[in-house]
């Protein structure tokens, strides 16, 4: 099989031409790796790697980030992030510690209701660590964070037709502004997954095609295979919301899946699936996509085996309320007890679990009988 037809979602633009654009710079400056030591490395100054320390608890490591973040401790954050990096174990609910961090920065960045002096103090201030940290690709990162929540302030997260003109051109011209910084920094924000997954959110925002997008998704796979994070931003831009559909979205997770390793394929599945009704489909996920259940629920088996936390329990009691499967569900639903994890159960999460309930408790209904056999020498009617 050549390479062009391992591509996802069997597309065949040229990753070299996007490459010569945008991503030609960090290529050659990082080494292709799956090791998170290595992105660590490539990205953490040699004394915040020396110092990274232990692998910290997801929820500890969370409050720190945050917390060096809201008081501009840049070097903490630097000392964090290595840490993250050198840590490939799955923890908490099953995601790597790079997750954890980067949610807790999303935090920050995305935190709502704030004002524009907001965004701008944490542009200026992530503008100021980049110019003294010139080689630290997440000095680099963060300042793009800045800058494109930024424009995400002036644009709002309605539809396009709620929003004005002017704050849709001065969207567009921050959302330029960035990939210009980005572009111009390539050699050091693309060192790891993470910056290309910055450059997914750039790209989604100024409109490039799902090829261009997918190249950028590919190379940034290449650093980093297992980066959920990374995974899901692709993803993101496959959804009708954003231009895609449903038969991309099935084939991106296919393919994601199908390249993973065996023991990670079943919960890489399960998860991706489980991220689109999140963030699209809702409480359609079975009706308007071609999920397997059958597949998924294997998956979702996996990973409460693996990572036995009261969310993931929520999670898949919720999937299997979706998909119908009344057996699995009065399973998942009595190990949960009566203390739920509301945020697991999709919108108007305590009205979907009190209906979930009230369909387990419904009684089965039978198969009808069979018909009774004609008498011998009697035709039965025909339509």
């Amino acid at each position: 099989m050549t390479p062009a037809a391992r591509r996802p979602l069997a597309w065949r633009a040229s990753v070299a031409a996007l490459v010569a654009m945008l991503l030609l710079a960090a290529v050659s400056a990082a080494p292709a790796s799956t090791s998170a030591t290595d992105q660590a490395s490539a990205s953490a100054p040699a004394s915040a790697t020396a110092t990274a320390g232990a692998p910290m608890a997801p929820e500890d490591l969370e409050r720190a980030a945050r917390d060096a973040l809201w008081w501009g401790d840049f070097a903490e954050l630097e000392r964090l992030h290595a840490a993250a990096a050198l840590s490939p174990r799955r923890v908490g609910d099953g995601f790597t510690l790079r997750l954890y961090f980067h949610d807790a920065l999303d935090a920050v960045f995305d935190r709502d209701p704030v004002t524009e002096d907001y965004h701008r103090h944490l542009t200026a201030l992530t503008a100021r660590w980049a110019r003294e940290h010139p080689s630290s690709t997440l000095a680099h990162q963060m300042h793009l964070r800045a800058r494109t929540a930024l424009a995400w302030w002036h644009r709002g997260t309605g539809f396009a037709n709620t929003v004005s003109p002017d704050a849709l051109k001065q969207f567009h011209a921050e959302i330029a502004a960035a990939i210009d910084y980005l572009t111009r920094h390539a050699d050091v924000v693309l060192r790891n997954s993470e910056g290309h997954a910055l450059a997914l959110v750039l790209a989604r925002a100024a409109g490039w095609s799902v090829d261009r997008q997918v190249a950028i998704a590919e190379a940034g796979l290449q650093l980093a295979a297992d980066d959920d994070h990374l995974h899901r931003t692709m993803l993101n831009s496959l959804l009708p919301k954003w231009g895609g559909n449903a038969e991309l979205v099935d084939r991106y997770i296919n393919w994601a899946a199908d390249r993973a390793a065996p023991d990670v394929a079943p919960m890489l599945y399960a998860r991706l699936y489980a991220h689109a009704g999140q963030a699209q489909f809702g409480h359609s996920l079975f009706t308007d996509t071609a999920v397997q259940w059958l597949r998924m629920k294997a998956g979702w088996q996996r990973l409460v085996e693996r990572f036995p936390t009261a969310y993931n329990h929520n999670r898949f009691a919720y999937l299997a309320c979706m998909a119908r499967d009344k057996p699995a569900f009065r399973d998942l639903v009595e190990r949960i007890g009566t203390k739920p994890v509301l945020p697991a159960w999709g919108s108007n999460p305590g009205r979907t679990l009190d209906g979930c309930r009230r369909w387990a408790a419904e009684a089965d209904v039978p198969a009808a009988d069979p018909p009774p056999p004609a008498p011998a020498g009697v035709q039965p009617p025909t339509t």
